[in-house]
């Protein structure tokens, strides 16, 4: 089996419940879904490990494996991708563990774990997700608020003084109403 393709997490389709819900109806199909959404993603983490191609299958089927074991107690499926990479990463240590490979090298930068500063394709999947879940959680704001947020999440970020001449308030009102609509961003995540 080859490596399958890391792609970035742009998803068309159902959702991650969705699917999910389909999934536990027994729907084949969204399985399929499930497994071309996410392939790229666990074996990314496997490989990250610096596990052989074979360790890396034996990871992926493990994965697949606890999921279709656990899918009835997922609580949030729209965190599908976390989860699966947990999993993968549990998945790999284990495999490490079991693996008592001796490997004999006198360059150190073999066994070095990948720099923290480049991106992995992992990171960048969960990155997606964390960015798509925001933006539907943004979507359940008012439209003052939205305006407001994304005035303050500008580089460099709107004054408390720009904010209020572009939203026609007053600058002493800016902060409490920013408050109050991070608490309801908070909120719309949490749920």
């Amino acid at each position: 089996m080859a490596p399958p393709a890391v792609r970035t997490y742009q998803h068309r389709g159902p959702s991650n419940a969705e699917l999910l819900t389909a999934c536990r109806g027994g729907d084949q199909g969204a399985w399929q879904q499930v497994v071309d959404r996410f392939a790229g993603l666990i074996w990314s983490v496997a490989f990250r490990h610096r596990l052989s191609h074979t360790e890396c299958e034996d990871v992926c089927q493990a994965t697949w494996s606890k999921l279709v074991q656990k899918v009835d107690t997922i609580r949030d499926p729209e965190r599908l991708g976390d989860w699966l990479a947990t999993v993968a990463r549990n998945e790999s240590l284990k495999q490490l563990n079991r693996s008592s490979r001796t490997v004999v090298s006198d360059k150190i930068e073999l066994f070095e774990r990948a720099d923290p500063q480049v991106a992995q394709p992992e990171d960048e999947v969960l990155r997606a997700e964390l960015h798509a879940r925001l933006r539907a959680a943004l979507h359940c704001l008012s439209p003052q608020c939205q305006a407001l947020l994304e005035l303050m999440l500008t580089d460099p970020p709107a004054s408390y003084e720009e904010a209020a001449e572009r939203l026609a308030l007053s600058a002493s009102s800016i902060g409490p109403i920013r408050t109050r609509c991070l608490r309801r961003l908070r909120e719309a995540l949490a749920a």
